[in-house]
């Protein structure tokens, strides 16, 4: 077997396959571009299958039942948080009925990983968004066991959220004790170029002790900059600027099932764009949350939270992004951009895609300049 055979369709690194299989014959591998695939010993392996039947099972997804617009009253979590609070809000809920959070930290490197929490010190360091896919290595495991005893909330991406629904409908778990929560996500890059990103700032900084990969502390809610602290402070936009042109994105991002309406997740949280022309007597600098509740756990935690929290009720097709609708689209230049990686040292991939150094890009201008011709004529 391998991992082409697992998956029916391209996979997103949700590593639901390595978690179900009872001989540990599966390991998450970094491939030449730096995104995590199931590799199979095939020695340990005997041929069971699981692997297969839990990639291939649907997860359950609902619609949204209500959209609103969020702000937390706790000025230090708002200030913390990467827009309106919503994280906050609803791990709240859980640790104060003694339950456990996973969500995604930085580990010992910088890189995204889950961890456990269950007190608000070790869920304030899930804080802030890391434009990464996280490591999830057996934390659905972890959640499994977890379930037997507490409530437990699962923070991640819809793939992720995905993952894990899977893996517990295949192992017999009960949900009861579950809530989760996916965010509408534009998809992860490469953490090689996030690693590059950080051997730059730490020829800036020295050894680093925080980062913030988007600092709205320093430039409000919203802002591309990332910010690296150690002897001093380093800022740069090239890490945000090259995920957010799609150019090094995973390949199931650019066709990914859970960029629709029905969420798999009981609540899901975003930034929510669009607030200071839709609903400006809401809109506040530090940053606004959007709140989808989909099932009716997500409307029970809602009700428990509604004291700690400013909401608007809005409509959903005011609010609705890109991304909970279609997936990111392919930058036209991925090969060119992943030849240049292999080949270039790293500040020409600076130059060239994250600061758009026109000279470097005249295959482009070229093109466009003989498309405007033909269309005067």
């Amino acid at each position: 077997m391998n991992e082409k055979e697992i998956c029916a369709s391209s996979c997103s690194g949700c590593a639901a396959c390595m978690s179900i299989c009872p001989k540990s014959a599966i390991t998450m591998q970094e491939n030449e571009k730096g995104f995590l695939y199931p590799v199979i010993d095939d020695k340990a392996c005997i041929d069971c299958k699981l692997c297969m039947k839990t990639c291939n099972t649907k997860p359950d997804k609902s619609e949204i039942k209500n959209t609103y617009l969020l702000k937390i009253k706790d000025h230090v979590q708002h200030m913390i948080s990467q827009s309106g609070g919503a994280f906050s809000a609803v791990s709240d809920i859980i640790l104060n009925e003694q339950g456990i959070i996973f969500g995604v930290k930085y580990d010992d490197e910088y890189e995204a990983e889950f961890g456990m929490a269950s007190n608000i010190f070790e869920r304030d360091l899930m804080h802030g968004l890391k434009y990464m896919q996280a490591k999830v290595n057996y934390t659905y495991r972890d959640v499994e066991n977890a379930l037997k005893t507490r409530k437990v909330l699962f923070v991640g991406t819809p793939c992720q959220v995905g993952g894990l629904k899977k893996y517990l409908k295949n192992r017999n778990v009960s949900e009861n004790n579950l809530v989760t929560v996916d965010i509408v996500c534009h998809g992860v890059p490469s953490v090689l170029i996030w690693r590059q990103i950080l051997k730059e700032a730490k020829s800036n900084v020295g050894d680093i002790k925080q980062v913030i990969c988007r600092d709205e502390l320093s430039t409000g809610w919203g802002d591309s900059l990332s910010s690296f602290y150690g002897r001093s402070k380093y800022s740069t936009k090239h890490f945000i600027r090259i995920f957010g042109s799609n150019l090094a994105l995973r390949e199931s991002c650019y066709k990914c099932e859970y960029t629709t309406l029905e969420r798999c997740g009981d609540i899901t949280i975003a930034d929510a764009w669009g607030v200071e022309k839709l609903d400006s007597d809401f809109l506040d600098s530090r940053g606004v949350s959007l709140l989808l509740i989909n099932t009716q756990k997500g409307a029970e935690i809602l009700q428990k939270m509604k004291d700690s929290v400013e909401l608007k009720l809005v409509d959903i097709n005011n609010y609705a992004q890109k991304n909970m609708t279609e997936p990111s689209t392919p930058h036209r230049n991925i090969d060119e951009f992943w030849s240049d990686y292999e080949t270039k040292d790293f500040s020409y991939i600076i130059r060239k895609y994250a600061e758009n150094n026109l000279l470097l890009n005249y295959k482009y201008i070229i093109k466009r300049g003989i498309k405007a011709i033909c269309k005067r004529k």
